[in-house]
């Protein structure tokens, strides 16, 4: 009895593991071999509630995490391609880095939503003129609303 019981156990995880992930309700029903109707039936199982609840609840978190990381490193990002499109003798790579920083930074060309290169050219004589406090200013005044960024540490 206990072998049916965790053989079970077993399946409804894998089954809400695989819920959790994105797989499909068809091919979870063909991956255990059962109808469409049985795997509604799986899943209306407290057992699987729970299951599934807890793997909501670890994705959440982990999925906080990501974003928190990728704030806390997103000045340091800004400010490597800054430097990237100073010592770079490649107007293209400079102009790439650039626009990367002001589209995050929302900064919009003017006509109807068309990027063109004298357009963001403006903006990137503009950030290849600044100090390096001019730099950190706009980037906080852009960035923080959307990221909640720390002011950047220089080494």
């Amino acid at each position: 009895m206990t072998e049916v019981t965790t053989s079970t156990d077993a399946r409804i995880q894998e089954a809400a593991r695989m819920l959790s992930t994105g797989h499909g309700k068809t091919e979870i029903a063909k991956q255990f071999g059962i109808s469409r109707q049985a795997l509604y039936a799986l899943m209306r199982k407290p057992e699987f509630k729970a299951a599934y609840e807890i793997l909501q609840t670890e994705a959440g978190d982990c999925v906080k995490r990501a974003a928190s990381i990728l704030a806390e490193e997103a000045p340091e990002a800004a400010r490597r391609l800054i430097e990237l499109s100073r010592s770079t003798d490649k107007p293209g790579v400079a102009f790439k880095c650039l626009e990367a920083i002001l589209e995050r930074a929302g900064v919009q060309p003017e006509d109807s939503g068309h990027r063109t290169r004298a357009q963001f050219n403006i903006h990137i004589e503009n950030f290849q003129a600044a100090s390096n406090e001019e730099l950190d200013k706009f980037l906080l005044e852009r960035l923080n609303p959307i990221l909640d960024v720390a002011p950047i540490k220089r080494r």
